[in-house]
């Protein structure tokens, strides 16, 4: 059943499930089915090998997953998502069982990042309220450690709970504010810029880097 506390204000409740450290990454629901891939397991640290998100019929998908190392990226396919949809992602590793600083983007059949987040508000938890700009089958997840993580919080487990609204209006552009890094800074952030030539495990999860230009 989905867990996730959600509402139009768009801000995590916390009630989403709480992960143990080395789960498997895929489905919370051993049972899940696909026709379109695998619902567990690894590899699934490249688009290609992306675990498949199975969604109940209230629009609702269950998901976990183990960072375990800090070149670690977990994928997961969420099917096809048109204009207007409407993807809320909440990310929980708030246990003392795992340590894991987490980051989170959404990315079209491209591979472009379209959202991101990295901490929700007072916690280090990822949490994405999105209204689909664009028409695109698949959109993916990706899940990472955060670029700012302490040593100590590289790896870990977590929970995802995901909910999909169809239909709706697609928001007006609205002016952006935009910050530089300077060269010095940007040298000590890993890069987590996605490449459709090369594997995401290499060149990390686009999260950082990209995500500045579009919040």
């Amino acid at each position: 059943m989905f867990s996730l506390g959600w509402s139009q204000s768009g801000c995590g409740t916390g009630s989403v499930g709480v992960p143990i450290d080395g789960v498997e990454d895929g489905n919370r629901d051993a049972g899940a089915v696909s026709t379109v891939g695998r619902t567990r397991g690894e590899p699934n640290d490249d688009f290609a090998d992306a675990i498949v998100a199975v969604f109940d019929a209230a629009g609702g998908a269950n998901l976990q997953g183990t960072v375990s190392s800090v070149d670690d990226v977990d994928v997961f396919r969420l099917g096809g998502l048109m204009a207007g949809d409407r993807i809320v992602i909440d990310v929980a590793t708030s246990s003392s069982a795992s340590s894991l600083d987490p980051a989170i983007g959404l990315f079209d059949a491209d591979q472009n990042m379209v959202a991101y987040n990295d901490d929700l508000f007072a916690t280090l938890d990822s949490f994405l309220d999105f209204v689909v700009r664009h028409d695109s089958d698949p959109y993916y997840l990706v899940v990472s450690r955060s670029q700012l993580a302490t040593f100590a919080r590289q790896r870990g487990s977590y929970a995802v709970d995901i909910r999909r609204t169809v239909g709706g209006s697609v928001p007006a552009p609205v002016m952006q504010t935009f910050f530089s890094i300077s060269t010095a800074e940007r040298s000590r952030l890993p890069t987590l810029v996605l490449s459709r030539r090369r594997p995401l495990m290499r060149v990390r999860s686009t999260l950082c880097m990209r995500a500045r230009r579009r919040r």
